[in-house]
């Protein structure tokens, strides 16, 4: 695997921060290539995002409940069954801190992760060394060659990153591009049952889906949601972060089948065939996002 610049997927020069193609110059942060949009990386929006990984802030401090082990159990399962072995590559677009993507190193010995806050990408370097191929770098415009990954993760991202849908589709779009024929993409997200489309539309109107997962995580997440006011106490950390409670939980919600689920994945494949694919046009000719 290799890094490319993602305005033009051309070879980057020099210190590996220049567009062979066109000139575009990206800078370095922390050690980390920001291969963004020049543009982009002087908005209020990026600020704001980036600003939210520094000083050692965690923004996200849900990996260790029930619902979200299992939520990584059912990916890292999934990543597996498709990876032909370890020489296989895997992208881990949005990784945040890092928590996924070091459990996927321990299923390959190439895999690459971008998220669009250079803060957080440099405290994925500091957890996981070389370990992973890491930049800064948007889900519409990814620094990775065509056709170099066996599979491609998108989690919690496509509708929580809070794209509008000609974004979702360019990331959607670039997904596509970055998977060798025959690879798979996973999606994933948090939703209400009633939003479970805000997902689902835009994928299927870029790939095949082979199949959607469920986890059955909504009776959870109720139960949780009346007991934060007890947040903090050990009587909410063992709710929380009790396995055992979670399964029997998700025994019950799944009864209501998609409507018992909050996370749901969306399992892709990319067509062996390029005759096959049926990607719009306007994805395949429009300017990426960012």
């Amino acid at each position: 695997m290799t890094l490319v610049s993602p305005c033009c997927r051309a070879a980057l020069t020099g210190d590996g921060l220049k567009c062979s193609a066109c000139g575009t110059a990206y800078v370095a942060q922390d050690g980390i290539p920001v291969l963004i949009d020049p543009k982009f990386r002087a908005s209020p929006l990026f600020e704001e995002n980036d600003r939210r990984y520094r000083d050692g802030k965690v923004p996200w401090t849900y990996d260790r409940t029930a619902p979200e082990v299992q939520k990584y159990e059912m990916l890292i399962d999934a990543v597996s069954a498709a990876l032909p072995s370890r020489a296989a590559a895997i992208g881990d677009v949005g990784c945040s801190l890092g928590v996924l993507t070091e459990k996927l190193c321990e299923l390959s010995d190439d895999v690459a992760a971008v998220d669009l806050s250079p803060s957080a990408v440099a405290r994925v370097k500091q957890r996981l060394g070389a370990k992973a191929l890491l930049a800064a770098a948007s889900a519409t415009a990814l620094p990775w060659p065509d056709a170099s990954l066996d599979v491609v993760l998108m989690s919690d991202g496509l509708v929580s990153w809070k794209l509008d849908e000609a974004m979702k589709l360019a990331a959607l779009g670039e997904a596509k591009r970055v998977l060798k024929p025959g690879g798979r993409a996973l999606f994933m997200d948090y939703l209400t049952p009633r939003r479970h489309h805000e997902l689902l539309d835009p994928v299927r109107a870029v790939f095949s889906v082979e199949r959607v997962v469920y986890l059955g995580d909504r009776l959870w997440y109720v139960t949780e949601s009346a007991l934060r006011a007890f947040k903090g106490t050990a009587p909410y950390d063992f709710f929380a972060e009790s396995l055992k409670w979670a399964s029997a939980m998700k025994a019950v919600s799944s009864l209501a089948g998609p409507a018992g689920s909050k996370h749901l994945c969306a399992v892709a494949k990319k067509p062996l065939r390029v005759e096959q694919e049926h990607t719009p046009r306007s994805v395949l000719d429009g300017d990426a996002a960012h």
